[in-house]
């Protein structure tokens, strides 16, 4: 699949119903100098369809993770919007590849997610890379959504080298596994890197503080308007955001979150 010039497929999964869902780039369609690419595909490879997504500049959508709903949630990097360079980029569609929400991430550095992975809660964890705002050292780095994916939690670890996280999935005993590299002593010259977290990115108990004995689940007030999250030392705690409502709250659809509400 493809067309007249430069067309790259990076990630695939199947569906429930046997199709196939693709992310890449494509420079044959779209604006044309780069942009993400998502296609369907039927169980013989035939093209159901596709939609190319991005801006004027580069995009790329690195991993995709399907959702319950059919659709998927992409994740990679764009140089057409957000706070300049390279910003990470999450793009959210349903069964048919229609848009439902997007949000860029990041600072003036080049930032970038490299995987997503669907959670039992029904929200999305984040894996990649930051240059962030203080440390001109690329950092890995750990992000939790909800379903409407506002951040929940965010973590950039690493040391004084680089380091980078290219792939993450959720652990049969509870939180995530990340792997990606890192070149801080005593692997100056770049080693694997593996990390386990709890189900709120901490790597380690002491972090973690009274969040190592909750879930998810257990933080969760089935309010769209706020954004659910553990902190070490308070427990759970409810944030308010700017969310679009939900599916049956008693909005339109373009109204949001304020206030709680």
């Amino acid at each position: 699949h493809g067309g007249a010039a430069s067309d790259s497929g990076l990630s695939v999964s199947q569906r429930k119903d046997g199709t196939f869902l693709l992310t890449g780039l494509t420079s044959s369609y779209g604006q044309g100098n780069g942009d993400a690419w998502i296609l369907a595909l039927d169980a013989q490879g035939n093209l159901l369809w596709q939609r190319p997504q991005g801006g004027y500049k580069y995009e790329e959508a690195v991993h995709h993770a399907n959702a319950a709903d059919g659709g998927l949630l992409l994740a990679g990097f764009t140089a057409s919007k957000g706070a300049g360079g390279n910003d990470a980029w999450l793009w959210r569609a349903d069964a048919l590849g229609k848009p439902l929400w997007e949000r860029t991430l990041g600072g003036v550095l080049a930032d970038e997610f490299r995987a997503v992975a669907a959670t039992a809660e029904g929200g999305w964890v984040v894996a990649g890379t930051a240059d962030g705002d203080t440390n001109a050292n690329s950092q890995g780095w750990l992000l939790g959504l909800d379903a409407a994916g506002q951040t929940q939690w965010e973590r950039k670890l690493g040391g004084p080298g680089s380091e980078q996280l290219r792939a993450v999935a959720a652990h049969p005993a509870g939180g995530f596994v990340a792997v990606g590299r890192t070149s801080a002593a005593p692997a100056a010259k770049g080693d694997g890197w593996i990390l386990r977290t709890d189900p709120w990115g901490h790597t380690s108990c002491a972090a973690a503080g009274v969040c190592a004995t909750k879930k998810a689940l257990d933080c969760q007030d089935a309010n769209p308007c706020t954004s659910d999250t553990c902190d070490p030392i308070a427990g759970c705690v409810a944030e308010q955001n700017t969310a679009p409502c939900a599916a049956g709250q008693a909005c339109t659809a373009e109204d949001v979150c304020a206030g709680g509400v």
